[in-house]
């Protein structure tokens, strides 16, 4: 009792320390700078200082038994809160600085990937190591090109506008897309409402020649297997001097990136139980950071779809596309045969990676880093990426 009264004490007095440092930061007219041009970047300060703020208020608060389940939730809103606060305080106790809207963006932004990551490793689940596997493949596609700090501006605003078209992209109404928004989510819908019947049919057709191949199909949709696929590509691309497949190596890693970190999200915002659990496909645990309750979307098929779209628009090949697709859906198979997410969960899952994969190849080809070009035959027509030089 008296050491869990010293650690929550002292939790307390860390937490309360960092906040009296970013008051005095965030007031004094001319806070020291560092030399590094990294650190230097205003918004990656408020991201680190506000992510570490989560820290550490999570830590603080898991000593309490009754809120252990939300701590992270409750540690990201106290920051987030504490952040708006101190904007406010800017602009009323400081002359030469003033409340900005990205800097609460930021503080948002820091706060919530921790709180995501932390709440994740608590629950033994590997995102953490999943946003840990990113940063790395990342930093080592930018360290040979330029410097440290250019490459993460660089692939971070990257990412950013592809983040935003992925957001924005479903409910577009100049290319009709928001129809086929409603059209999946329909057949989401549809689909769902036979999960049970689908669960059942599948389960009569066990066998042991299945079971190894569902084994199989699992290993091959690990989204942590795509980042490293991804990075041997852009790897190979590179030793190579093929400008084609290290590009593609990188559509590769931002699409699942992206497909992986909506799933993510999704998945605790909405807490579908797992049929394994046996609770039924109507039960939901909404932020609870529980692998039990995480089966909506699945993140195994949305990062396989992902992968094939991006090798399939980018090959320009039909057999590529056959079987990168087939790949893909047997990897969401996979899933429901080992009783792990339901058929919608699956559909819906696929229609994130495909989203994924078609924004990430899209943004490539107005960058100008390539093109998207026609490309027909006597036997076949298809859409190429084509690398300017």
């Amino acid at each position: 009792m008296v050491g869990s009264l010293t650690s929550r004490r002292t939790r307390a007095f860390l937490l309360a320390a960092w906040c009296g440092a970013i008051l005095w930061f965030s007031l004094d007219p001319a806070p020291p700078q560092p030399g590094i041009e990294l650190l230097a970047w205003d918004k990656f300060q408020h991201g680190a200082a506000y992510g570490l703020l989560a820290l550490l208020w999570g830590n603080f608060l898991v000593t309490y038994r009754g809120c252990r389940r939300r701590c992270w939730l409750l540690a990201f809103a106290g920051a987030v809160g504490f952040g708006a606060l101190v904007e406010v305080a800017q602009g009323l106790f400081t002359s030469v600085r003033s409340a900005e809207f990205g800097d609460l963006v930021a503080d948002a932004v820091g706060a919530g990937v921790v709180s995501l990551a932390a709440a994740a490793w608590r629950a033994r689940r590997s995102a953490f190591a999943l946003v840990l596997t990113a940063a790395l493949l990342a930093a080592a596609q930018g360290a040979p090109a330029a410097g440290f700090d250019e490459f993460v501006r660089d692939e971070a605003a990257t990412l950013r506008d592809e983040a935003g078209e992925f957001l924005v992209a479903p409910f577009r109404t100049d290319n009709n897309a928001v129809w086929g928004t409603l059209a999946i989510a329909g057949a989401v819908g549809v689909t769902s409402l036979f999960d049970d019947d689908i669960r059942d049919e599948v389960r009569r057709n066990h066998g042991r020649g299945l079971d190894r191949a569902a084994d199989v199909g699992n290993l091959v949709g690990h989204p942590l297997l795509h980042l490293g696929v991804a990075g041997a590509v852009w790897g190979g691309g590179l030793l190579a001097d093929s400008p084609r497949w290290r590009d593609t190596g990188l559509m590769m890693g931002e699409a699942a990136v992206i497909a992986d970190a909506a799933v993510f999200v999704l998945k605790q915002s909405i807490g579908r139980a797992r049929p394994l659990t046996g609770s039924g496909k109507g039960s939901f645990r909404p932020f609870q950071f529980e692998s039990d309750f995480d089966s909506l979307p699945s993140m195994h098929t949305a990062s396989s779809f992902a992968m094939a779209s991006v090798l399939t628009r980018t090959s320009g090949s039909v057999p590529v596309g056959v079987i990168s697709y087939a790949t893909a859906a047997f990897v969401g198979f996979s899933r429901m045969y080992d009783d792990k997410h339901w058929a919608g969960d699956v559909l819906l899952g696929a229609a994130i990676g495909e989203l994924a994969g078609r924004v990430v190849t899209n943004h490539y080809a107005r960058k100008g880093s390539v093109t998207l070009v026609p490309s027909v035959s006597s036997s076949s027509a298809a859409l190429l990426l084509v690398k300017k030089f």
